[in-house]
């Protein structure tokens, strides 16, 4: 009896020993697949250098507005003091505005010159391409059709006359209009300069100070 009671006790502690020796082994699987659970889940680091698919693309799609030439301002062409010295007074005023017309940029500048009851001011217009028309030859196009249209079809120039060719002036000239209004226009590669110039005297003494100015206007186009 006594023989039998050690074996029963010798199995206890046996079947108690490998109670705990699998209840060890479990807890440590339980970790190891919490770990590699973690591990599988967890949120990838945020990279912030570029990618190389990032990189291609902004290498294969530049910036559209680099390559675009910006537009001349008229107000940056002719100097206040130009003015002055052409018209024998000072600048009051100078009033810059823009209208986009037939895929054409007008920047326009208006120099205001009073001297007593006397108006000497001069009107400035820069005609250019604008930016978004495709077409290099839209200037040029604009002004074959202005000035050098079969005479029958010039009825709108009835009042003031056919053209008057100005020589010395960009690459083409011409006046338009009588000695109390009237413009010079000139041509010069891709830009037109329309000017008018206030003030008392004829045709040709108007015709002569745009020129003078058109030619500084030219000077800073280039």
């Amino acid at each position: 009896m006594h023989v039998g009671g050690g074996n029963t006790l010798l199995g206890f502690n046996l079947s108690l020993a490998l109670f705990f020796c699998l209840l060890l082994t479990t807890n440590g699987c339980d970790s190891k697949s919490s770990v590699e659970t973690s591990s599988s889940t967890a949120t990838p680091a945020v990279v912030t250098a570029a990618t190389p698919t990032t990189a291609v693309l902004s290498e294969s799609s530049p910036d559209k507005n680099a390559s675009v030439k910006p537009e001349k301002d008229a107000c940056t062409l002719i100097e206040k003091s130009e003015i002055a010295s052409v018209q024998g007074d000072q600048v009051q005023s100078v009033v810059p505005s823009q209208q986009v017309s037939g895929g054409l940029t007008i920047s326009q500048c208006y120099y205001t010159v009073i001297s007593g009851s006397k108006n000497l001011s001069v009107h400035l217009e820069l005609m250019q391409r604008h930016a978004s028309n495709s077409d290099k030859g839209a200037v040029r196009e604009f002004w074959k059709e202005r000035f050098h249209r079969e005479k029958e079809e010039r009825e709108e120039d009835k009042e003031s006359g056919p053209p008057l060719e100005v020589s010395g002036v960009g690459d083409e000239a011409f006046w338009m209009g009588n000695s109390k209004v009237g413009a010079l226009y000139a041509l010069r590669m891709d830009k037109i300069v329309r000017i008018s110039v206030g003030g008392p005297g004829n045709s040709a003494d108007k015709i002569s100070k745009a020129k003078t100015l058109a030619q500084k206007a030219f000077a800073r186009i280039e």
